[in-house]
């Protein structure tokens, strides 16, 4: 039998080879080890910084709510905290860290912004947060009417005028609200505080005038917000109520309650409104002490067509869009407008029209939002509906597909109630800016969101969610939510 025989390789490896090659394992095993045990540092120390973060922003809420500084400018700073321990619970301690540090940051600011202010400002006052177009002032003493600038402070004594087609938001100190439209006139009478009680006393003067009020909830019992008319009738409001008052060269004042309740004063005679109604105040009838009359106010109708976020397409401007909406019982007939923006400052048309239905021509492409109100046998009108938005865009630019024309999705998977706060999860398109409530919002990479939104009043509260996709295109969703009175009060 024959023997085998197996014949040996000798592999010779130069020594500097093999130092080289097991330093090259050693820093690649360490580096493996550097970056489990580094990312986990990192995570440590996020979320040692998150939790240290989120106790100096509580601080600084407690400090605000010291200072009486108005909820909802601290609310944002409110919604970043909820964020952060939201963030910090599923072990997202970047984005925890993240969120309370924003939330710091808008803290700090502006509890150093109402100092400054608070050093300067003797007394009570109403900031002009908003114009548009030509907005002027008077100030008290002077001879010379002023143009009026973005947060400039006014005072008792203050005249303030809009030119047409111009309009002011004025905020006032307790958090009320005037929207005063084109052509309208008011005076600041008096902005008074209780030392002893601090209860607040306001009363603004109309002139020829359109105005919307949303008059904030005291917080202190006996506070008053007074309207005076020019036939010194007043509109007494004691509690949060939403209303809009207009008089006409007459001197003829149209009061309309949407929310809450306002008392009239007018000469001898009283009258309490309540939500959805209305008076007719006539100087003329005033001197014959007619008793005054509650008139009721129609719902606004909801809108069906176009629907909302809905892409149109025409061939050119002459073509007609049909717009359509349901029909209310109490209207004679509806009011519609449409306007380049949802503020509905920048109006493309209004009309009047007795059906609930109307078609308009002259459209070019484009961004539309569209709202109706209703118009009741006595000319009251209801407060417009909830807006629609709908993209304009021609035939041939579709097909050409040159142009991304379609507007981004916007899905809402799960609506939550978690006490005065709303929990939102959704979806729409990675790399677009989401807008919640006007505040922007992240999007994670696969296009999901997770917004939390905070209420301070109870009631039915609307949510606006806005998609934009780098081409320009929007997209709106509303979604409706009623807080209830014990998840305030907590």
């Amino acid at each position: 039998m024959a023997k085998r025989q197996f014949r040996w390789f000798i592999i010779t490896i130069p020594t500097s080879y093999l130092v080289i090659g097991i330093a090259a394992i050693v820093a690649a095993f360490g580096l493996i080890l550097a970056l489990i045990y580094g990312t986990g540092y990192l995570d440590t120390q996020n979320k040692l910084k998150a939790e240290s973060l989120i106790e100096q922003a509580e601080i600084l809420i407690q400090q605000a709510e010291k200072e009486r500084l108005p909820a909802n400018e601290v609310n944002p700073s409110r919604t970043l905290v909820a964020k952060a321990n939201n963030y910090l619970s599923v072990s997202d301690f970047k984005s925890a860290r993240r969120n309370a540090e924003d939330a710091v940051s808008q803290l700090e600011y502006l509890l150093a912004s109402y100092k400054s202010e608070g050093a300067r400002i003797k007394g009570r006052y109403a900031v002009i947060k908003e114009i548009r177009g030509v907005v002027e002032v008077l100030k008290p003493g002077k001879a010379d009417w002023e143009t009026a600038v973005i947060d400039l402070v006014v005072q008792s004594g203050t005249r303030i005028r809009t030119q047409r087609a111009s309009t002011a938001k004025l905020k006032f100190d307790d958090n009320s609200i005037i929207h005063m439209k084109a052509e309208s006139l008011i005076m600041i009478r008096t902005l008074a505080e209780d030392e002893i009680t601090q209860a607040k006393r306001s009363n603004i003067e109309l002139g020829v005038s359109e105005i919307e009020a949303q008059i904030s909830q005291p917080r202190v019992m006996g506070s008053q917000f007074l309207i005076t008319m020019p036939d010194e009738s007043q509109a007494m409001v004691e509690e949060e109520s939403t209303l809009s008052i207009s008089v006409n060269e007459s001197e003829q004042s149209v009061v309309k309650v949407f929310m809450g309740q306002v008392d009239i004063l007018s000469g001898d005679r009283q009258l309490a409104l309540t939500s959805r109604q209305a008076v007719v105040l006539d100087p003329r009838e005033a001197a014959s002490k007619k008793s005054l009359t509650a008139l009721s106010i129609p719902m606004p109708p909801r809108l069906i067509y176009p629907a909302n976020v809905q892409l149109l397409s025409i061939m050119n401007e002459t073509d007609e869009i049909l717009f359509r909406w349901t029909r209310i019982d109490q209207a004679t007939s509806y009011k519609i407008e449409l306007a380049m923006d949802y503020y509905f400052y920048d109006l493309v048309k209004e009309k009047v029209i007795d059906d609930n239905r109307v078609t308009l021509s002259g459209l070019s492409a484009g961004n539309y939002y569209w709202r109706v109100s209703s118009i009741n046998e006595t000319d009251l009108s209801s407060e417009p509906s909830p807006f629609n938005s709908f993209r304009l865009a021609f035939i041939e630019d579709l097909k050409a597909d040159q142009k991304d024309l379609t507007p981004p999705t916007i899905k809402i998977d799960i609506v939550n109630l978690l006490g005065h706060i709303v929990d939102i999860q959704g979806k729409t398109e990675p790399n677009v800016s989401l807008y919640v409530n006007e505040q922007k919002e992240d999007v994670f990479e696969d296009g999901s969101f997770r917004v939390l939104v905070e209420f301070d009043e109870p009631g039915q509260q609307e949510i606006f969610i806005e998609a934009y996709d780098s081409a320009g295109n929007v997209s709106t969703v509303r979604r409706d939510v009623v807080i209830s009175d014990t998840a305030v009060s907590r």
